[in-house]
């Protein structure tokens, strides 16, 4: 039952993906060529989580996730608590499936160039591409993908290592203030018993 909650849920919610993977999950089924249905499915998983990647890169190089305005806010009204964040965020999800359920899936509210100018874009953009062979597409979505690798790999290795969790005390110890007691300490020598105790003054 959960499952198919999930499943009616995201036909509403994905109405912004559902009919360009339909089109083209139908060319994969009919291309007869299961290279090139596969090949369009992986762009298109591409393109949609490579912003998702760029975003978790500048994340964690800009170090952005310890930054004092992101923390969580805790906000309690009796029993129920939760974080500005997360309220913030869902007011946003709500409103936006308001904004798709009235707006027949933005479709209703217009654009800034008709449907004519539109048509006439996407088919100057098709005949511009037609002339980009496959290799070539696949050869620099290859290229894209292995400095990625690439990068993501040089920034591990020039992670600095783990120190070991006693190395602060260690370090604390080692900088401690000298006092009478470690004088006296490290005056008895290494084979005195080191006893901490000063001298007595009679």
């Amino acid at each position: 039952m959960s499952v198919f909650a999930l499943g009616t849920v995201y036909g509403v919610a994905g109405v912004c993906t559902g009919p360009i993977l339909g089109s083209i999950l139908t060319v994969a089924a009919v291309g007869g060529n299961a290279a090139y249905g596969g090949a369009l499915l992986a762009v298109f998983a591409l393109g949609m989580a490579l912003p998702l990647f760029v975003l978790a890169l500048l994340w964690d190089r800009l170090g952005i996730s310890g930054r004092r305005w992101l923390r969580p806010r805790p906000l309690t009204i009796g029993a129920w608590s939760n974080s500005w964040l997360m309220i913030i965020s869902g007011l946003i999800s709500v409103g936006i499936g308001v904004l798709l359920l009235i707006s027949d899936g933005t479709a209703g509210l217009g654009g800034v160039l008709t449907v004519q100018d539109q048509f006439r874009a996407e088919s100057v953009a098709t005949e511009a591409a037609a002339g980009i062979p496959d290799a070539a597409v696949a050869g620099v979505a290859a290229l894209v993908l292995a400095i990625g690798m690439a990068l993501y790999f040089k920034s591990r290795r020039n992670e600095p290592p783990m120190t070991h969790r006693n190395a602060p005390e260690a370090s604390g110890q080692h900088n401690a203030p000298e006092t009478t007691a470690n004088r006296t300490a490290s005056a008895a020598g290494p084979g005195q018993p080191k006893t901490g105790m000063t001298d007595d003054p009679q």
